[in-house]
């Protein structure tokens, strides 16, 4: 079971992420409030850590921005190898053994080496 502060921690990541394609699409926080017809501030708070980032509060951005839910956690979540970057694909690896996604025990499939001749 994870502890709070992990929780916190991956909970705040993921506000960071939403953040980055907020701005990567250049429209305000103020704006994607109105159009999910939520409280000015909410969205704010939330992605600044002042109150808990809620899945509600995920799925309604996402909603806002255009971004389909599955895409986002795609972004937020991604596959091994799916980077492109050997360095990002070990740090994911990491993150996903750190949080139980897969047991430690599991060895990462290396490609077989062709026989010596």
């Amino acid at each position: 079971m994870h502890e709070p502060e992990e929780i916190q921690a991956e909970t705040l990541r993921l506000g960071r992420v939403l953040a980055a394609k907020i701005k990567e699409k250049g429209v305000s926080v103020r704006s994607l409030e109105k159009k999910a017809r939520v409280a000015e501030g909410i969205f704010s708070k939330a992605l600044k850590g002042q109150i808990t980032l809620q899945m509600k509060h995920v799925l309604q951005i996402c909603d806002a921005l255009e971004l389909g839910w599955r895409d986002f956690f795609l972004m937020a979540y991604p596959p091994f190898g799916a980077t492109g970057n050997p360095a990002e694909d070990q740090l994911v690896e990491i993150l996903y053994r750190r949080y139980g996604m897969i047991p430690n025990s599991e060895k990462a499939k290396a490609p077989p080496s062709e026989p010596e001749t």
